[in-house]
């Protein structure tokens, strides 16, 4: 069936595309009585409507119509996928990746200098917004978690994480170590109701990160630091963010490490740059 039917699909998604049978039919260099003859083939062979007809010029898709077009485009995308994997294999040494803020300033930009040695260039996107990887021009993410499906994902780093206070907030307060954190002291998050790091470290005290009240919201790890080092409260952060800085802090403790993951689209060649940048990644830590 598939091999029946195949040769109509183009002409479905097109005019889904336009919504419309008159720039559908410009769009492929084909008059609107011929689209329209190739929709009806479609139509006949499978033994279903597609597309229905409104007054005008409205057209709608059936939901059978609806899952044939997403089908369609979805094997489109993975077609396109093994050409540009060949593409990769014979030339490609280029690659756009998205990776978080922090880890990308304190992790990747600095061993940029080894890709090169390895005649790799990468451009990144240092954003904190997760893009779906599948539907971007992304070749590879690298993500805190795994919640995305039908990836392929490889460990690269544990982070550790610490908690921590500037020495005046702790001597002022009378912290010694994460244990001593009570209602009074202000912590500043980036989510004041959904933390991994915080939510385990109070589990682990026996108490409730959620009912906390006293907390300072700031989405920027680097504002997070200099508010910390400022004496506003304590933080959570990754080990790398507070190194150097013993004479201005105490490490109250640890914190859940938050694991890193290399994420792309499954295939050999996809794979085999994977390790390749993993590899690198890992040579420096």
């Amino acid at each position: 069936m598939f091999t029946k039917v195949i040769s109509h699909l183009p002409y479905l998604a097109a005019v889904t595309k336009h919504n419309s049978f008159s720039k559908a039919a410009k769009e492929i260099s084909l008059t609107q009585s011929a689209l329209s003859y190739q929709i009806q083939k479609l139509e006949d062979k499978i033994g279903f409507k597609v597309l229905i007809r409104g007054k005008g010029s409205k057209i709608e898709l059936t939901s059978k119509g609806e899952q044939l077009v997403s089908e369609f485009n979805r094997f489109g995308k993975s077609f396109d996928l093994l050409l540009d994997d060949i593409h990769i294999h014979q030339n490609k040494r280029k690659f756009n990746i998205s990776v978080p803020n922090d880890f990308g300033v304190k992790v990747i930009t600095p061993i940029l200098p080894k890709f090169e040695n390895e005649k790799i260039t990468l451009d990144l996107d240092l954003n904190d917004s997760v893009a779906e990887l599948k539907k971007s021009n992304f070749d590879f993410a690298i993500r805190n978690n795994t919640n995305e499906t039908n990836l392929m994902y490889i460990e690269l780093l544990k982070i550790e994480n610490m908690v921590f206070s500037s020495k005046q907030y702790a001597h002022k307060h009378g912290l010694k170590t994460s244990s001593d954190i009570n209602k009074n002291h202000r912590l500043i998050v980036r989510h004041k109701t959904n933390s991994l790091s915080w939510e385990s470290l109070f589990k682990r005290n026996k108490s409730n990160f959620s009912v906390h009240q006293n907390k300072q919201l700031i989405n920027n790890s680097f504002g997070i630091l200099e508010s910390t080092l400022s004496g506003f409260g304590i933080s959570i952060l990754p080990k790398y963010f507070i190194s150097g800085l013993e004479d201005e802090i105490i490490v109250l403790g640890d914190a859940e490490p938050t694991q890193f993951y290399l994420a792309f689209q499954d295939s050999p060649t996809a794979n085999k740059w994977a390790q390749i940048i993993k590899k690198i990644i890992l040579s420096n830590n």
